[in-house]
């Protein structure tokens, strides 16, 4: 119904993205809604600066040049956010109420439904 690999790729990519900028906790939620499913990644990080809010889902943006040497090329959050597109969901990036950076990963129903009838 879903491409299962592209999924879990994109989930891992924004994972991993969490476990390293988080000083202690990364918080990873899965729920269903009325209109789909949605997974949110947190973490206690000082969060998104506001340029990077603006552009860190496009193609090799990086953020600041430390990423760089930790081996990030700016693909992870392009490539998720692809993902969530294919399956007609989005991704948003935001910081949390408190501090850190979130991501919510939505997939909704309509997608399994019109992947299901091919």
């Amino acid at each position: 119904m879903i491409d299962l690999e592209l999924v879990n790729r994109a989930i891992l990519n924004v994972l991993m993205n969490a476990i390293e900028h988080a000083k202690e906790k990364v918080i990873l939620n899965l729920q269903t809604t009325q209109i789909g499913i949605e997974i949110t990644i947190c973490d206690d990080s000082s969060g998104f600066d506001e340029k990077t809010l603006q552009h860190a889902t496009e193609f090799l943006y990086r953020g600041d040049n430390s990423r760089e040497r930790n081996g990030h090329f700016g693909i992870g959050l392009t490539f998720a956010k692809e993902v969530m597109m294919k399956h007609e969901g989005e991704l948003v990036i935001m910081n949390g109420n408190h501090s850190g950076a979130m991501v919510l990963l939505k997939i909704p129903f309509v997608s399994f439904e019109k992947k299901s009838k091919k």
